[in-house]
């Protein structure tokens, strides 16, 4: 069994690496040495999400390939909470973490992505009388 990432892995990666980098540059902030969790999202947190979203993209509303994506990544202090995590199918949480798709537009890139994101699960907890804090 060998440990070689595939190139898509490879630049989910990298993309991560280049907006930790990112942050680390903005003054006062500290990513952490470690991930603060190391265990998986729990399936019982898993379906809530899931649940949540109904059971589709909450991007494209595709509901093959779903998956959890972290709003704000578990290295940079964010929680494994269903207010930090959002349905995705596999090719908006590839151009989530920096991938390129010839069928999605050219707009559509990870910084579009984290806004919409980020106003998806903000207009959810406002609609439900919370405020969104995904650091919990």
């Amino acid at each position: 069994m060998t440990n070689k990432l595939t190139r898509a892995a490879q630049k989910m990666r990298a993309a991560d690496k280049s907006y930790i980098a990112q942050i680390q540059a903005m003054d006062g902030y500290h990513v952490p040495e470690t991930p603060p969790h190391k265990a998986g999202i729990p399936n019982g947190t898993r379906r809530l999400v899931y649940k949540r979203d109904g059971y589709q993209c909450a991007m494209c509303s595709d509901t093959r390939g779903l998956q959890i994506h972290h709003a704000v990544h578990r290295s940079l202090g964010g929680s494994d909470f269903p207010e930090n995590l959002i349905t995705l199918c596999w090719k908006c949480h590839a151009v989530a973490h920096g991938m390129r798709f010839d069928d999605y537009p050219a707009y559509i890139d990870a910084a579009w992505m984290e806004q919409h994101i980020v106003e998806y699960l903000s207009d959810y907890y406002a609609e439900q009388g919370d405020v969104w804090y995904p650091y919990k």
